[in-house]
């Protein structure tokens, strides 16, 4: 009997502007402990800064000797917001750099030290994007904050999930942060680019594809929320 392995090329993406007048150091500082703390290991990083300067800030905390890196392709691209640079990150890795997965990372989440893990054997499973259940949390200026967001992910049949789908763009409610997602080539390329709100544009795209979502039952984000955040998702509850 012979078995059969596939070797998947996995990165992790990370892109920011204008970091540190935008978030405290000491959140940048959580997040990427939270991805060296990773179980699953076998991932590249790319880091695009896509504001005029040139920061990286893996190579910011490498220097520091904080972490030992993984191999790290850094891209520094004007671009005009956060909606064009993730659509130019997203296409460089999986049509130039040929990467077959890749996990989405914003800098001021913190993540479960085995998202990679759990998602990364969903993709195996033959998934095409997986998410993940999550908290959303706040801690600025000494007010502490934190609620756990529960989505449904035990589905009897095909029509359920995309009937839940469906009320999710119907309803115009973000109910996945984007930054829990992991995605396939297979799946970017059925789409080719995102808009904001990410999640809602991801999902109305993929409902008429042969794409096969996961949604992980355990917290594997903790999506911090705060006054300078890209997204407004959650304005209402920022203290």
């Amino acid at each position: 009997m012979i078995l059969l392995y596939i070797i998947m090329k996995v990165c992790c993406i990370i892109y920011h502007s204008e970091i540190f007048t935008t978030y405290k150091e000491d959140w940048i500082l959580e997040c990427i402990k939270s991805i060296y703390l990773q179980t699953y290991k076998k991932y590249d990083i790319i880091e695009l800064c896509y504001d005029e300067s040139d920061n990286s800030l893996i190579k910011m905390f490498k220097e520091k000797g904080i972490f030992k890196t993984n191999r790290l392709i850094f891209l520094n691209k004007k671009m005009k917001n956060n909606i064009e640079a993730e659509n130019y990150i997203f296409n460089y890795a999986f049509n130039k750099l040929n990467y077959d997965v890749c996990i989405n990372i914003n800098i001021d989440d913190i993540y479960n030290n085995k998202r990679f893990e759990l998602q990364m054997k969903k993709i195996e499973e033959g998934y095409d994007i997986v998410s993940s259940n999550y908290k959303i949390f706040q801690n600025y200026e000494g007010e502490k904050y934190e609620r756990e967001m529960k989505i449904v992910t035990n589905f009897k049949d095909k029509y359920e999930e995309r009937l839940f789908y469906c009320k999710m763009i119907i309803d115009k409610k973000v109910t996945i942060p984007f930054s829990c997602f992991t995605f396939t080539k297979k799946a970017w390329n059925l789409v080719k680019k995102v808009m904001y709100p990410e999640s809602l544009y991801l999902c109305q795209k993929i409902l008429s594809k042969e794409v096969k979502i996961h949604t992980c039952d355990q917290i594997l984000l903790y999506h911090r929320i705060h006054s300078k955040q890209y997204s407004n998702i959650y304005k209402n509850e920022v203290i």
